[in-house]
């Protein structure tokens, strides 16, 4: 064992980097030095769910015995676990299972403005109060994931994460390079100015590469500072907001790579921004700013579940994608079939507004088993695929000189919109330049 331990350092952690985590809490009783090792490795990922936050409790616990550890977290994430429902109420734990006076202790010695919130949240068993301690002494993290789907508002959360961007009384992040928080449910609540700038202080954390966030629309767009530095960003995906403001965003970035956007309509937000109309002219503007860096674009767009007797306005489109043509670095292209194709009797042609770098293109069949089938959908749905597979052949003959970088079309099934039909099986019979693959991913 001593000439074991007695090899270079960076080596030592190299080997016990591939020992299995369940073996490490035994690795940290052999001796001091190989106990630094498996510490370093056994903190690294902290992985947990929402609807299972009791091993928390006892991970704080240690932490705050010995926050040096505070400093081997790398990543954390916390997730639905597969479970629950959008709008349901966040867990909470029993407070006798929480050791109260080590915690406040802890949280009072943040000194923060909210620090009475936090206090009487913990008091009540909050898992945002808990989640909120465990973000408020990271500062080596490099991965933190806060996913959720509850109709709560975790504000400590949000005033954890503003502290990091703004006041700095928190430690701050010095590695944070990826950060997704996607609260889906917040659509539920009211207070979307409140809400919008919890959610877009996340853009002053000066060392983010790549965001995945859910903001909500505010009635006026407003940075809630200084306009942030956004040269760092390369990867963004949002959910919710409208095109208008996705274009706020996205002129502040200089180097952005990859950009997933998500339309989505609900009749039921109190969102005035949140109309049925998908303006395809809107998101070309958006699109616009980063028409020069931008290498993967994918789109989504549905429509969510309708309250009953709900007798609005249908779902439409107006404008076209015809900004994606400036777009000349983009490879990868991911979009809803019917963003192509558009809605009236006829089916568009599908290669219009594909940029000639384009490499690889996937059509979702998003929002074709919507309220409003597009007009040029078969009047028997079993001849869908018939459908489509004369758009593809029809885009092959059209393209062949322009699109000569495009290998693969995937046409990628997300709403059981092709049920019944044999459309991956016609896909592989066609021999055409380029090819053709069916996935599902309903």
């Amino acid at each position: 064992m001593a000439q074991f331990t007695g090899i270079p350092y960076e080596v030592v952690g190299r080997i016990t980097s591939f020992i299995p985590r369940s073996n490490l809490p035994i690795l940290c009783l052999v001796n001091s030095s190989l106990r630094g090792h498996a510490e370093r490795s056994l903190y690294s990922t902290i992985t947990l769910e929402w609807d299972d936050i009791y091993p928390l409790i006892p991970l704080l616990g240690t932490l705050l015995r010995r926050p040096e550890i505070f400093a081997y977290v790398r990543t954390v994430s916390l997730s639905m676990g597969g479970h629950g429902v959008v709008g349901s109420e966040a867990p909470s734990v029993e407070a006798s299972d929480i050791p109260l006076e080590q915690f406040t202790s802890a949280i009072r010695k943040t000194q923060v403005p909210f620090t009475n919130l936090w206090v009487d949240k913990l008091n009540d068993g909050s898992v945002d109060a808990l989640v909120g301690l465990l973000i408020a002494h990271l500062s080596n993290v490099n991965k933190l994931s806060l996913d959720h789907f509850f109709g709560d508002h975790l504000d400590v959360i949000d005033k954890v994460l503003q502290s990091k961007a703004f006041d700095h009384i928190l430690p701050k992040f010095r590695q944070l390079q990826h950060i997704s928080y996607l609260k889906w449910a917040e659509y539920m609540k009211n207070e979307h100015d409140i809400l919008f700038n919890d959610s877009i202080s996340i853009f002053y954390l000066q060392t983010l590469e790549s965001i995945a966030v859910w903001i909500v629309n505010p009635s006026i767009f407003r940075w809630p500072a200084e306009k942030p530095n956004l040269d760092h960003l390369t990867s963004l995906e949002i959910h919710w907001l409208r095109a208008p403001f996705l274009a706020e965003i996205l002129a502040l970035t200089t180097n952005l790579r990859s950009l997933t956007w998500e339309w989505q309509y609900r009749p039921d937000t109190g969102d005035s921004w949140i109309t049925p109309n998908l303006d395809l002219d809107e998101v070309s503007e958006a699109l616009s700013h980063v028409k020069n860096t931008l290498e993967k674009l994918k789109i989504n767009a549905y429509e969510g579940d309708y309250p009953p007797g709900y007798d609005g306005p249908d779902v439409s489109m107006s404008g076209s994608l015809s900004g994606l043509l400036e777009c000349n670095r983009i490879t990868d292209l991911i979009l809803p079939l019917v963003c192509l194709a558009g809605l009236g009797p006829t089916p568009l042609p599908l290669d219009r507004y594909v940029p000639s770098s384009v490499e690889t293109i996937s059509l979702t069949s998003y929002m074709l088993l919507d309220r409003s089938l597009a007009k040029w959908y078969p009047e028997t749905w079993q001849f869908l695929d018939l459908e489509i597979i004369k758009m593809i052949q029809a885009f092959a003959e059209n393209s062949r000189m322009r699109l000569s970088r495009l290998r693969l079309m995937n046409i990628v099934e997300t709403e059981d919109a092709f049920q019944s039909t044999d459309i991956h099986a016609k896909l592989r019979k066609l021999s055409l330049w380029f090819k053709t693959r069916y996935i599902y991913d309903g």
